[in-house]
């Protein structure tokens, strides 16, 4: 009964998506704008987007999906990401957050404890949320960046 279903359910698949989808990095991280590497394999067939559309990629995965394609390749301008605060564990509060541990839930509040709109609130999300695990915390609460191992997948 299965064997039956898979054969009329079956969907071909153009097989460059299948290519373009092996030469991905293959995060899931959704910073080209779709949910899925699959879907921009498919996005990328199709021209929906340009082939640098991939950030994590970078370079040598926006070149080697040309060549699948038999198109031209532009440059891919290198993003990493950056902390914008100093202050950590000694950033002046607004007031004293006693809820959940995480900088998402404190943003909610009030915009969070912190006086500087800049600050680091140190509570780890962005590196919780690293699919490239290029993020990790100091002793001051401040976010630390591997500029060898981020993409600027913006996750």
């Amino acid at each position: 009964m299965l064997a039956t279903a898979s054969r009329k359910f079956h969907v071909e698949v153009d097989p460059r998506v299948e290519a373009v989808l092996s030469t991905l990095p293959g995060a899931n991280c959704g910073a080209c704008g779709n949910p899925s590497c699959f879907g921009a394999a498919e996005a990328m067939v199709s021209n929906a987007i340009p082939v640098t559309a991939c950030i994590a990629g970078g370079q040598s995965v926006a070149d080697a999906v040309a060549g699948i394609l038999g198109v031209e390749s532009a440059a891919v301008l290198a993003i990493v990401s950056e902390r914008r605060c100093g202050g950590g564990v000694n950033a002046t509060r607004d007031f004293d957050y006693s809820g959940l541990l995480s900088c998402n839930s404190v943003s909610k509040l009030a915009g969070g404890d912190l006086t500087c709109p800049a600050g680091c609130f140190g509570y780890g999300d962005c590196m919780r949320i690293c699919p490239f695990d290029a993020i990790h915390m100091d002793d001051r609460g401040l976010p630390v960046i591997d500029l060898a191992k981020c993409t600027g997948c913006e996750a």
